[in-house]
């Protein structure tokens, strides 16, 4: 949940989204020349992210299918803008995919909620059916008993 609301914030807020646009700008461009990421910087991206979570480097082919997603104006550099572009459309994925899981979990907690109903209303029913048959079975018991008495006094 508290991933979804922190997606939603940085959507939300222009100031945020570009400061996250900024830094991954800067991030990937690493040493800070031209005016543009290339595909060479992408690549060292992927590396230098793939070693620090201990992951296995994507593959060439893998990180240039990516760079063409991003480099909406097939030139051979992604600007700021298409960064941004990215950028946007991932994060949205990601909390329209969020939104989904949560919807599927509240909606599996409602199953579950509304089985721990039944089964407690099942419960109190046998429970009031306990009870009148006890009742009635007392009833039946005191009647026979006082039948037994009745029946004691007049042979008396």
């Amino acid at each position: 949940m508290e991933v979804f609301e922190n997606t939603g914030h940085v959507l939300n807020d222009t100031g945020t989204f570009n400061t996250v646009v900024d830094i991954s700008y800067r991030l990937i461009k690493g040493d800070g020349k031209g005016d543009a990421i290339k595909l060479g910087d992408l690549i060292k991206y992927f590396g230098a992210i793939s070693a620090d979570f201990k992951e296995d480097t994507p593959t060439r082919t893998q990180v240039k299918t990516v760079f063409r997603a991003m480099d909406l104006d097939a030139d051979q550099m992604i600007t700021k803008d298409e960064l941004q572009v990215f950028l946007r459309h991932m994060l949205s994925e990601h909390r329209r995919h969020s939104e989904e899981k949560i919807a599927k979990a509240k909606q599996q907690d409602m199953g579950k909620h509304t089985e721990k109903q039944a089964a407690m209303k099942e419960v109190r029913e046998r429970l009031k059916a306990s009870r009148a048959n006890t009742a009635a079975n007392l009833s039946s018991a005191l009647s026979t008993c006082m039948a037994l008495e009745t029946e004691d006094t007049t042979k008396e």
